[in-house]
């Protein structure tokens, strides 16, 4: 049979040699398609030795035989015929189990070839914590989104951008549900070290979302703190700063050995404290007149409550509207007609509020002090790009012009974007722009799409929403190669066309599409409107703003919810310390009778004694 099926393959392929670049590409999706259907029989076959062999031992043992599980038996088999190891042979089987009994539609997707096994077994882990009730909602929501998002010849969802939406249907679902597992995953945390090769240890942790995008944003500030001849990588020096704040400093000295360094004295260097942590959430889930997720930059999708408890204490305000943004999403630089980008709910006309986590830090929608770079500022259009940094970049072909009928505003005459346009294009993107970078928007440059004119501001490349991009810097760098040609939609989405001529249409919207909120509900207005604060100090600016709520249960509903929850959650708990107390005791007094350890000749991998019966 292999042999059948390798010669097909191989004979439709052909060399790689013969085929042009863009045959290549489209060879390359056809066998990873492939890829996902052979292995999904693969994983359906391993579920099945599962089944059987779990039966076989089930039926007929007799009271207290000692023997191996039907786990083991089909591990064992697994991973003598494949060539794996058992806890891998084990993980494919429990995968194969999962995609079966739990999640059949995203089977049925993988054996279609829509999804590969990554992103199967991305969705499989994300949803391994949600009660049987709730799975087949977030499975459908899942699916949909992913066929959404890859319909017209967009990139579809993977990574981070995949995760996000399978959180956002599993907090549609089941809100208290995802409070109770965040809480218990709390307790989880942990930061240690683990040797490894070449005199070097491998640094772990686990922390809470807000606290893993504080550390991320203190060490990048304090690798920043160098000359710009620092040799040092941005990730060695990332590493090195780790250091710099336990020995309780705030600045990384300069290893650039050059008399003329730049690096300011270390008494005279200011320590920034810019936001870093910032959160989108709905004003009426901060009220706590609905359940709906927030957004935490950096790292996606977070239940209500935990929204509301990065709030506390928090600077929060308004997200408003650039006066130089088009809230509906018109780029104008398109004149193709407008379509509603995936997901986007045009019904759903929110204000919207952003937090930063702790008292004193600039939130989304302040003045921040621009954001420091990883490395100097190498926007294609600057001044500071060197031909050396760029090589062919001032050779891009840039898009077409966006649309100056109307005269601009004074702002879209200046080089760097005001505060409140600033962190609209963070909002609205997300991420970097790129398909499938996850890298945060608040890490990343904002790009002028037509490059700035600093001697003639006014003649073209102005400071506008639709004329930024936030890209990483290493996408930031590939975009000025002009390999690559970008335009953008009037939808907000970007079609991404690659040198073979295949085009990749990465989905806008950002955190407002992923919060199903329409920036088309806001007001405009750029930085003339300041909050308002009311008696909680939370930032309002009034009904006549235009707040569209929507509420979905009552207070007591999502209290009673939540009850509901944590009430099955402790029955469970208490249900498996009885049942790990009842097997521990059977263990201590087997059969014989006899205490544990008195006729035991193994000692098992879990750690537990079992008394040999022979």
């Amino acid at each position: 049979m292999f042999d059948e099926l390798r010669d097909s393959v191989v004979g439709a392929v052909g060399s790689p040699a013969v085929l042009t670049d863009a045959r290549l590409v489209d060879v390359m999706v056809g066998l990873h398609r492939l890829e996902a259907v052979v292995a999904e029989r693969t994983l359906a076959l391993m579920a099945e030795l599962g089944v059987r062999r779990n039966a076989e031992v089930t039926v007929g043992l007799p009271s207290g035989c000692w023997s191996s599980c039907g786990e083991e038996l089909a591990e064992s088999e697994v991973s003598a015929a494949l060539t794996m190891g058992r806890a891998f042979a084990g993980i494919q089987i429990a995968f194969g189990l999962s995609l079966r009994e739990r999640l059949p539609r995203v089977r049925e997707a993988l054996a279609a070839g829509e999804l590969d096994v990554y992103r199967a077994r991305l969705i499989d882990s994300e949803t391994r914590n949600v009660d049987d009730e709730h799975l087949a909602a977030v499975e459908s929501e899942v699916l949909a989104r992913v066929r959404a998002a890859a319909a017209g010849g967009g990139v579809g969802l993977t990574g981070r951008r995949l995760a996000n939406a399978v959180r956002r249907a599993v907090v549609q679902v089941d809100p208290a549900g995802v409070r109770a597992r965040r809480v218990r995953a709390k307790r989880e945390r942990f930061v240690g070290t683990s040797p490894c090769e070449d005199a070097m240890v491998t640094l772990i942790g686990k922390l809470t979302a807000d606290d893993g995008r504080i550390l991320e944003g203190r060490l990048r500030e304090v690798a920043n703190t160098v000359c710009p001849r620092d040799p040092r990588t941005f990730e060695q020096r990332k590493a090195d700063a780790l250091m710099v704040l336990i020995s309780g400093n705030s600045q990384l000295p300069c290893v650039c050995g050059r008399v003329d360094c730049t690096q300011p004295a270390a008494d005279a260097a200011p320590v920034a404290r810019k936001a870093l942590v910032h959160v989108l959430v709905r004003e009426s889930t901060l009220c706590g007149e609905d359940e709906e997720p927030g957004y935490l930059d950096g790292y996606g999708v977070i239940d209500a409550d935990h929204a509301r408890d990065l709030a506390k204490g928090a600077v929060v305000k308004p997200v408003k509207v650039p006066a130089t943004a088009d809230p509906a999403g018109r780029a104008g630089e398109s004149s193709e007609p407008a379509t509603d980008p995936p997901g986007r709910s045009a019904a759903d006309q929110k204000r919207t509020q952003s937090a930063a986590t702790q008292p004193g830090r600039q939130a989304a929608g302040a003045s921040p002090e621009p954001e420091l770079e990883s490395e100097p500022e190498l926007d294609g259009d600057s001044e500071a790009a060197s031909d050396a940094d760029y090589g062919a970049a001032a050779d891009a072909v840039p898009d077409s012009a966006p649309d100056t009928a109307a005269p601009p505003p004074d702002s879209a005459l200046r080089y760097r974007p005001e505060a409140t346009l600033d962190t609209w294009m963070r909002i609205v993107f997300g991420t970097c722009a790129w398909p499938h970078c996850d890298v945060p928007a608040w890490d990343c440059d904002l790009d002028h799409r037509i490059p700035f004119d600093h001697n003639n501001p006014a003649a073209g490349g102005p400071t506008t929403e639709a004329n930024l991009t936030p890209y990483c810097r290493r996408h930031h760098r590939m975009k000025h190669t002009g390999h690559w040609r970008q335009h953008r939609r009037p939808d907000g989405d970007v079609d991404y066309t690659a040198p073979t001529g295949h085009t990749y249409r990465q989905p806008g919207g950002g955190a407002f599409n992923l919060l199903d909120i329409d920036p088309g509900g806001m007001n405009t207005g750029g930085n003339e409107r300041g909050p308002v604060e009311d008696a909680d100090g939370v930032g309002d600016t009034g009904p006549e703003d235009g707040h569209l709520r929507r509420r979905h249960r009552t207070r007591a509903q999502n209290r009673a919810a939540r009850i509901h929850t944590e009430r099955r959650l402790n029955r469970q708990r208490i249900d498996d310390a009885t049942a790990r107390r009842e097997d521990h005791l059977r263990i201590m007094f087997g059969h014989s009778g006899k205490a544990a350890g008195e006729d035991n000749d193994e000692h098992h991998e879990d750690g537990e004694d079992e008394q040999c019966p022979y």
